[in-house]
């Protein structure tokens, strides 16, 4: 099974970056710009279900991770097609809102479900934890409410534990789910099982790759008050993609040395 190489994932996210800053970078504007957005909206579709904690937050997840699939997989076309020599352009960035999109969707979904059925480990207090307009505007009425939420977090400890281990553990199994539903056309279930039989031989590199990503991530945006993120948003998903790419380019060259 091919194995993934951290430091050159970094590496080849980075060169692609810089072959096509401008654009990625200005993707990365307009995907924070629909992010925002998208949060309101998804907030305000799932205040139909309030009371009903758990259908509330799931309605809320499905709506932000379908979109966010979507445009997270913007850069992985863009590039593919960058790679491939094609001449691209800033409308590439949405080819998966067109192509395979029913397949993205389902794998999403199905990834996004089961990282709800986890959050039935938490309290209800805990899930339906929410920040009011009057306590953002009074300081010591917000620490008051986090302070309420770390005594409810340290009574049920097991459970957030065990609520962060599964969702550690689907985001790994899952990694690659989107690239062969979107890149590929392939259906779901198909995908899952190539991702989770991939992921299953990198979990060291993987881990490794997006450890030093995240601290990459911290020591840009602190020391760039923020803009960095048009830097980063970008290359950690340039980054997954290549990720992506060594295990196709490895499998590749297993077929051309095999004899039929």
């Amino acid at each position: 099974m091919a194995k993934i190489q951290p430091f050159y994932s970094i590496q080849a996210g980075w060169l692609r970056y810089k072959n096509k800053a401008g654009m990625y970078s200005a993707f990365a504007v307009v995907s924070i710009m629909i992010s925002g957005a998208l949060g309101g909206i998804a907030t305000a579709v799932g205040s139909v279900f309030e009371g009903q904690v758990f259908l509330q937050t799931t309605v809320t997840a499905l709506i932000i991770g379908i979109v966010g699939a979507f445009l997270n997989m913007g850069y992985a076309h863009f590039a593919k097609n960058d790679i491939e020599g094609a001449d691209v352009e800033f409308r590439d960035f949405f080819a998966g809102f067109m192509l395979n999109r029913s397949k993205l969707i389902a794998v999403t979904i199905i990834a996004v479900l089961a990282a709800q059925g986890a959050s039935l480990l938490l309290p209800t207090e805990l899930m339906a934890f929410n920040i009011t307009q009057e306590q953002s505007q009074n300081m010591e009425e917000l620490m008051m409410a986090f302070e309420d939420q770390l005594e409810l977090a340290k009574a049920h400890s097991s459970s957030l534990y065990l609520f962060v281990l599964i969702q550690g553990v689907l985001g790994l199994l899952l990694f690659f789910t989107a690239f062969r539903s979107s890149l590929e056309g392939e259906d779901p279930l198909v995908s899952i099982q190539w991702s989770i039989r991939h992921a299953l031989s990198n979990v060291i590199p993987i881990i490794t790759t997006m450890f030093l990503l995240v601290v990459l991530a911290i020591v840009v945006t602190v020391f760039t008050l923020g803009l960095g993120l048009l830097v980063v948003l970008p290359l950690i998903a340039l980054v997954t993609y290549d990720m992506y790419t060594q295990l196709i380019q490895a499998a590749e060259n297993i077929e051309k040395i095999t004899p039929e």
